[in-house]
Protein backbone atom coordinates (compact mmCIF):
# COMPACT_ATOMS: atom_id res chain seq x y z
CA UNK A 1 0.00 0.00 0.00
CA UNK A 2 2.82 2.40 0.87
CA UNK A 3 4.53 1.71 -2.46
CA UNK A 4 1.34 2.56 -4.36
CA UNK A 5 0.99 5.80 -2.42
CA UNK A 6 4.59 6.77 -3.20
CA UNK A 7 4.09 6.03 -6.89
CA UNK A 8 0.84 8.00 -6.98
CA UNK A 9 2.46 10.93 -5.13
CA UNK A 10 5.41 10.94 -7.54
CA UNK A 11 3.11 10.74 -10.59
CA UNK A 12 1.00 13.57 -9.26
CA UNK A 13 3.88 15.85 -8.30
CA UNK A 14 5.81 15.46 -11.54
CA UNK A 15 2.73 16.23 -13.66
CA UNK A 16 1.61 19.13 -11.45
CA UNK A 17 5.07 20.70 -11.58
CA UNK A 18 4.91 20.55 -15.38
CA UNK A 19 1.36 21.95 -15.34
CA UNK A 20 2.41 24.85 -13.11
CA UNK A 21 5.42 25.80 -15.25
CA UNK A 22 3.54 25.54 -18.54
CA UNK A 23 0.62 27.56 -17.17
CA UNK A 24 3.03 30.26 -16.03
CA UNK A 25 4.57 30.56 -19.51
CA UNK A 26 1.14 30.39 -21.11
CA UNK A 27 -0.42 33.08 -18.93
CA UNK A 28 2.54 35.40 -19.43
CA UNK A 29 2.37 34.92 -23.19
CA UNK A 30 -1.38 35.36 -23.41
CA UNK A 31 -0.98 38.75 -21.75
CA UNK A 32 1.66 39.73 -24.31
CA UNK A 33 1.96 39.08 -28.04
CA UNK A 34 -0.86 36.56 -28.14
CA UNK A 35 -3.53 39.20 -27.54
CA UNK A 36 -2.42 41.09 -30.66
CA UNK A 37 -2.04 38.04 -32.90
CA UNK A 38 -4.56 36.87 -35.47
CA UNK A 39 -6.19 33.65 -34.33
CA UNK A 40 -7.16 30.78 -36.61
CA UNK A 41 -10.91 30.67 -37.24
CA UNK A 42 -11.26 27.22 -35.63
CA UNK A 43 -9.46 28.13 -32.41
CA UNK A 44 -11.55 27.20 -29.37
CA UNK A 45 -12.50 29.92 -26.88
CA UNK A 46 -9.84 30.59 -24.24
CA UNK A 47 -12.29 29.45 -21.55
CA UNK A 48 -12.03 25.86 -22.86
CA UNK A 49 -8.30 25.45 -22.27
CA UNK A 50 -8.13 25.30 -18.46
CA UNK A 51 -10.85 22.64 -18.09
CA UNK A 52 -9.47 20.56 -20.96
CA UNK A 53 -5.93 20.68 -19.60
CA UNK A 54 -7.16 19.84 -16.10
CA UNK A 55 -8.76 16.65 -17.42
CA UNK A 56 -5.73 15.82 -19.57
CA UNK A 57 -3.31 16.27 -16.66
CA UNK A 58 -5.52 14.10 -14.42
CA UNK A 59 -5.46 11.39 -17.09
CA UNK A 60 -1.67 11.72 -17.36
CA UNK A 61 -1.28 11.26 -13.61
CA UNK A 62 -3.40 8.13 -13.61
CA UNK A 63 -1.74 6.74 -16.73
CA UNK A 64 1.78 7.32 -15.43
CA UNK A 65 0.80 5.80 -12.09
CA UNK A 66 -0.45 2.64 -13.82
CA UNK A 67 2.79 2.29 -15.78
CA UNK A 68 5.04 2.92 -12.77
CA UNK A 69 3.28 0.14 -10.87
CA UNK A 70 4.74 -2.25 -13.47
CA UNK A 71 8.31 -1.00 -13.08
CA UNK A 72 9.62 -4.58 -13.18
CA UNK A 73 8.78 -4.86 -16.89
CA UNK A 74 11.73 -4.33 -19.26
CA UNK A 75 10.02 -1.46 -21.12
CA UNK A 76 9.25 0.46 -17.92
CA UNK A 77 12.48 2.46 -17.77
CA UNK A 78 12.10 3.56 -21.39
CA UNK A 79 8.42 4.42 -20.82
CA UNK A 80 9.37 6.51 -17.79
CA UNK A 81 11.99 8.31 -19.86
CA UNK A 82 9.51 9.04 -22.65
CA UNK A 83 6.92 10.31 -20.17
CA UNK A 84 9.38 12.70 -18.52
CA UNK A 85 10.65 13.81 -21.94
CA UNK A 86 7.15 14.68 -23.14
CA UNK A 87 6.56 16.71 -19.96
CA UNK A 88 9.78 18.61 -20.59
CA UNK A 89 8.79 19.18 -24.21
CA UNK A 90 5.43 20.55 -23.06
CA UNK A 91 7.30 23.12 -20.96
CA UNK A 92 9.65 23.97 -23.84
CA UNK A 93 6.74 24.33 -26.26
CA UNK A 94 4.82 26.60 -23.88
CA UNK A 95 7.96 28.70 -23.39
CA UNK A 96 8.69 29.01 -27.13
CA UNK A 97 5.11 29.48 -28.30
CA UNK A 98 3.46 31.56 -25.60
CA UNK A 99 6.25 33.12 -23.55
CA UNK A 100 8.61 34.04 -26.39
CA UNK A 101 6.25 33.99 -29.36
CA UNK A 102 8.65 31.97 -31.51
CA UNK A 103 5.80 30.25 -33.31
CA UNK A 104 7.90 28.59 -36.03
CA UNK A 105 10.35 27.15 -33.50
CA UNK A 106 7.38 26.05 -31.39
CA UNK A 107 6.11 24.07 -34.38
CA UNK A 108 9.38 22.14 -34.50
CA UNK A 109 9.11 21.44 -30.76
CA UNK A 110 5.49 20.28 -30.94
CA UNK A 111 6.21 18.02 -33.90
CA UNK A 112 8.94 16.35 -31.85
CA UNK A 113 6.49 16.19 -28.92
CA UNK A 114 3.97 14.44 -31.20
CA UNK A 115 6.60 11.84 -32.04
CA UNK A 116 7.61 11.29 -28.42
CA UNK A 117 4.00 10.90 -27.28
CA UNK A 118 3.28 8.49 -30.15
CA UNK A 119 6.26 6.34 -29.09
CA UNK A 120 5.26 6.66 -25.44
CA UNK A 121 1.75 5.39 -26.23
CA UNK A 122 3.24 2.24 -27.77
CA UNK A 123 5.41 1.64 -24.72
CA UNK A 124 2.56 2.29 -22.31
CA UNK A 125 0.33 -0.09 -24.27
CA UNK A 126 2.93 -2.87 -24.06
CA UNK A 127 3.21 -2.39 -20.28
CA UNK A 128 -0.40 -1.70 -19.28
CA UNK A 129 -2.91 -1.10 -22.12
CA UNK A 130 -5.37 1.00 -20.03
CA UNK A 131 -2.52 3.43 -19.33
CA UNK A 132 -2.17 4.06 -23.06
CA UNK A 133 -5.93 4.39 -23.57
CA UNK A 134 -6.04 7.09 -20.90
CA UNK A 135 -3.58 9.13 -22.96
CA UNK A 136 -5.46 9.00 -26.27
CA UNK A 137 -7.42 12.20 -25.47
CA UNK A 138 -4.09 13.94 -24.79
CA UNK A 139 -2.63 12.71 -28.08
CA UNK A 140 -5.71 13.87 -30.00
CA UNK A 141 -5.52 17.28 -28.30
CA UNK A 142 -1.81 17.44 -29.06
CA UNK A 143 -2.42 16.82 -32.77
CA UNK A 144 -5.06 19.56 -32.69
CA UNK A 145 -2.56 21.89 -30.97
CA UNK A 146 -0.01 21.08 -33.70
CA UNK A 147 -2.53 22.09 -36.36
CA UNK A 148 -3.28 25.27 -34.40
CA UNK A 149 0.43 26.06 -34.12
CA UNK A 150 0.84 25.62 -37.88
CA UNK A 151 -2.25 27.79 -38.47
CA UNK A 152 -0.75 30.55 -36.32
CA UNK A 153 2.21 30.59 -38.70
CA UNK A 154 -0.12 30.74 -41.70
CA UNK A 155 -2.18 33.57 -40.17
CA UNK A 156 0.64 35.60 -38.64
CA UNK A 157 3.67 34.66 -40.72
CA UNK A 158 6.87 33.33 -39.30
CA UNK A 159 7.17 36.42 -37.18
CA UNK A 160 9.09 36.37 -33.94
CA UNK A 161 6.96 38.08 -31.33
CA UNK A 162 8.45 39.47 -28.09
Amino acid sequence: MMRKLKIFTYSTLIVLICAYITSYFTMEGIEGWFVLSRKPAFMPPESWFAPIWSVLYALMILSFYLVLRYSYKPEAAEANSYFLTQLLLQVIWSFTFFFKGYIALALVVILYLDYVVFRMLGLFKSIRPPAAYLLYPFFIWLIFATILNFSFILTNGMVVFE
